[in-house]
């Protein structure tokens, strides 16, 4: 599987920021497994920010997806693709990393 444990990497993961909700138009830099059965996503979003998000295991389809089950992005070779990325507010307030669309090329950020 993809992604490097953290003590293992010498990426600066602290400039990655848990993200607002909304939408982002973001690239895939790396991934690195987390302490739980979850996954962590670092992309660089559009206008540079840096941003991180989790994926975990859906206990049927063994899938680190967000919660659309579309990507599974435990798969290897999927860095440096772009993504539009959706957050919303889950129930306790927090982040909750809602879908993710691969896109070919960059546009124009879409409307929400």
């Amino acid at each position: 599987m993809g992604g490097l444990p953290a003590q293992q990497s010498d990426l600066d993961i602290d400039n990655y920021k848990i993200p607002l909700p909304g939408k982002y138009l973001a690239e895939l830099q790396f991934k690195i497994w987390g302490k739980y059965p979850c996954l962590h996503c670092f992309f660089k979003t559009q206008n540079g920010d840096k941003i991180r998000l989790a994926s975990f295991k859906d206990k049927e389809t063994g899938r680190y997806s967000p919660r659309d089950l579309k990507i599974n992005f435990s798969e290897p070779g999927i860095e440096f693709n772009m993504y539009l990325l959706h957050v919303e507010t889950n129930s306790k307030g927090r982040p909750a990393w809602l879908s993710a669309e691969k896109v070919d090329e960059l546009h124009e950020f879409p409307s929400p």
